[in-house]
């Protein structure tokens, strides 16, 4: 019993660290021009392995998840096995585990995939080490998306 207040309490943490980016960060309207970008959602229990398959609908009452971006045909996520980063048209694990896209884009940008795909390359690079707690798969999305809403060029540090 302990141990799950522990990690109700870790969770909780966790997830108001996230909060910011997600629910006080800049709205799409703050990002005009250009193509739609979207949060997504992994279930995190399917990457880990802790449950095979898709399953009926249910909600995690933890609410663990593993982020991504999707822009321009592309999904972009960091921390796939706690190291690396993917793009690609499909996701990780996205055919047998259960994803959820935002149905509202979370901006627009004019940048070309390609620059994304420079910066998710480049970004243990400037961010440093995989991290559950500092520097995640959320965390990555965050900065996808800053890059996406705030810049009209290519970051030098995604060259």
């Amino acid at each position: 019993m302990r141990l799950l207040v522990v990690v109700a309490i870790f969770v909780v943490i966790l997830q108001s660290v996230q909060v910011h980016a997600w629910f006080l960060g800049k709205s799409h309207s703050q990002c005009h021009g250009g193509k739609p970008y979207y949060f997504g959602t992994t279930d995190l229990l399917c990457k880990l392995g802790r449950r095979s398959y898709r399953s009926a609908p249910s909600r995690f009452s933890l609410g663990l998840s593993h982020g991504w971006i999707l822009y321009d045909g592309e999904y972009f996520e960091w921390g796939v096995s706690g190291l690396s980063y993917h793009y690609g048209s499909s996701l990780t694990d996205g055919e047998r585990c259960k994803t959820q896209r935002e149905s509202e884009p979370a901006g627009y940008s004019q940048l070309d995939k390609t620059c994304i795909e420079k910066c998710a390359r480049s970004y243990r690079g400037k961010y440093g080490s995989y991290n559950l707690l500092t520097n995640n798969c959320h965390d990555f999305a965050n900065k996808i998306s800053e890059v996406l809403c705030n810049y009209t060029e290519c970051p030098s540090w995604c060259q």
